[in-house]
C-alpha cells in the first residue's frame, strides 16, 4: 500500500511546483518584452500586456499570503482600514479574476487574428455567451464566490477558446503558409493555449471526483504552466530571429 505523502514533502512539492510556474511565466515575460519590436503592430501585441497581468496577480497573491505570516505588520493594518477583508482573506477571487480576464483576452486575440467574416461573428457570438455564462455562474454562486472557484463559465470559456484555436489551425492550415507555421508565433501562442486547456480542465473541474492528490494536482498544473508559456517563449524567439532575417533580406 502506498504511503501517503507528509505535510513536508507536500510543502516541499508546492514550492518546486510553484517555483517551476513562476520561472516559466518570468521567462516568457521577459522574452516578450525583449522581442516586443518584432511584433508589436500585430495582434500578438497584447501578450505582453496579458504575461505583465500574469506577473501582477502572483504578486498580489504572495503579497496577501505574507500579510497572512505577519497579521501585525503595519502595512496590512493599513490595508485592512481601506480594503474590504474579504480581500485579503483569500486569494481565490484574484485567481477567479484573471482566470475570466485570461478568456476574454484570448477571445479578443483570435478576434483580431482571423480576419474571416464569418469567423470573427462566431467569435463575438462566443465572446458574448461567454459573459453570459460569466454573469449567471456569479449570479446564481454569488454565496460561494470567495470560497471555491466557480466551474461553469470556466468550461464555457475553454470551449470557446478551443474552438478559436481549431479555427485559426483550420485558416493556416489551408493557407499559403502551411510550410512554414512553426515560424509564426501565433502558432507557437496556439499550441501552448491549447495544451493548456485541455490537461487542466480535468484538474479544475474533476479534482475531487477524479480523487486528485494535491502533488498529481500541482505535477499537472506545474507541467501546463510550463508547456503554454515555453511554448510562448519560443514562438517570441522564433518569431525575432525570422523578422531580423526578413529584414536583412530587404535591406539587400
Amino acid at each position: 500500500m502506498a504511503q501517503k505523502p507528509t505535510l513536508l514533502s507536500m510543502i516541499i512539492n508546492e514550492i518546486l511546483f510553484r517555483k517551476v510556474i513562476y520561472l516559466s511565466e518570468f521567462f516568457a515575460f521577459i522574452t516578450a518584452l525583449v522581442t516586443y519590436r518584432y511584433y508589436k503592430h500585430t495582434p500578438n501585441k497584447i501578450f505582453l500586456f496579458f504575461l505583465s497581468y500574469v506577473l501582477l496577480t502572483e504578486f498580489l497573491s504572495e503579497l496577501i499570503s505574507y500579510f497572512w505570516k505577519y497579521p501585525d505588520s503595519e502595512v496590512y493594518s493599513f490595508l485592512k482600514n481601506i480594503i474590504p477583508t474579504v480581500f485579503l482573506n483569500t486569494v481565490l477571487w484574484l485567481g477567479a479574476l484573471f482566470s475570466i480576464i485570461s478568456f476574454y483576452v484570448f477571445l479578443i486575440y483570435y478576434r483580431y487574428l482571423i480576419k474571416d467574416f464569418k469567423k470573427r461573428k462566431l467569435i463575438d457570438g462566443l465572446v458574448i455567451f461567454y459573459t453570459i455564462a460569466v454573469v449567471l455562474d456569479h449570479f446564481f454562486n454569488a454565496d460561494v464566490v470567495f470560497k471555491k472557484f466557480l466551474v461553469y463559465h470556466k468550461i464555457v470559456g475553454v470551449l470557446s477558446v478551443m474552438i478559436c484555436v481549431g479555427m485559426y489551425m483550420k485558416v493556416l492550415f489551408n493557407s499559403n503558409k502551411l510550410f512554414s507555421f512553426y515560424k509564426l508565433l501565433s502558432f507557437w501562442i496556439s499550441i501552448g493555449l491549447l495544451f493548456f486547456n485541455v490537461m487542466t480542465i480535468p484538474i479544475f473541474i474533476f479534482s475531487k471526483q477524479l480523487e486528485f492528490s494535491n502533488t498529481i494536482y500541482l505535477f499537472i498544473l506545474s507541467l501546463s504552466c510550463l508547456v503554454m508559456y515555453g511554448s510562448f517563449t519560443i514562438g517570441f524567439i522564433i518569431n525575432a530571429r525570422e523578422e531580423r532575417n526578413l529584414r536583412k533580406q530587404a535591406v539587400r
